[in-house]
């Protein structure tokens, strides 16, 4: 599955010579889908740290299936901001090349494709430091799903591409943001900005019974979310499955 939004034609292409060069991250890329919290808008409830992705590096927290993907996913879209998603490896044996492939994605905004595969291969990105970075296009936010998931050796990867490009002035060019379990910050070297996603409001869970067709304590629908969101802790998941009990009952 591959979707790299705003990038139309270059994506194929850069795929294609990655491809042949052996870091291809078409594999790790995703399209962002969440049947677990439908497709009720939460753009209320986006966090201040996500309306302004370009520029820095951001870690998105949130408890599993809370809807962080879907709620970053929405953020972006809404700003109208190209984005390309990746989803770490739950093989750790996979996470060195999925940072390398990501870290060569983000440095291709700076330098031609085959120059970072090629400094990639000599083992530091630091040698890109001595050619003229090529002209800037739209900004691309880069957002590593699962991030939790990346070992020590695989986040340094990532820090040393992202601070070689912050160190040369070119980090407004991109963002990169990491929705994780928890925290990476005591692993990366980079700066990071942090945010967490909010519990689901009584009227968003609300909308999400009426998306699955399950009765909302009516007549009494106020106070039958505000006890259910009280209830499940503003969990989409748990809210579901309470008032299919309640119903049930």
């Amino acid at each position: 599955l591959k979707i790299v939004q705003g990038s139309e034609g270059s994506a194929d292409l850069s795929a294609q010579i990655l491809g042949e060069l052996g870091h291809d991250s078409s594999r790790f890329q995703i399209k962002v889908s969440d049947p677990s919290t439908g497709l009720i808008s939460r753009i209320k409830s986006v966090p201040a740290e996500l309306k302004l992705p370009l520029g820095k590096c951001t870690q998105f927290l949130g408890v599993p299936k809370i809807g962080k993907s879907q709620l970053c996913n929405e953020a972006l879209e809404s700003l109208g901001q190209s984005s390309s998603w990746y989803l770490a490896p739950t093989d750790p044996g996979l996470n060195t090349e999925f940072a390398l492939a990501v870290s060569i994605d983000i440095l291709t905004l700076l330098w031609n494709r085959k120059l970072v595969v090629s400094a990639s291969r000599g083992g530091s990105f630091s040698p890109l430091q001595q050619y003229p970075a090529i002209p800037a296009g739209p900004g691309i936010v880069f957002i590593i799903d699962n991030a939790h998931m990346l070992d020590k050796r695989s986040l340094a990867i990532l820090d040393e591409a992202v601070l070689l490009a912050r160190r040369l002035g070119h980090s407004n060019r991109f963002g990169l943001i990491f929705v994780s379990n928890r925290s990476i910050t005591s692993q990366v070297k980079m700066p990071l900005a942090t945010c967490s996603a909010p519990e689901w409001a009584a009227e968003d869970l609300g909308l999400l019974l009426d998306s699955r067709n399950i009765k909302a304590g009516s007549p009494n629908r106020e106070n039958y979310l505000d006890l259910l969101k009280s209830m499940s802790g503003g969990h989409p998941l748990h809210a579901v499955a309470l008032a299919r009990q309640f119903t049930t009952a």
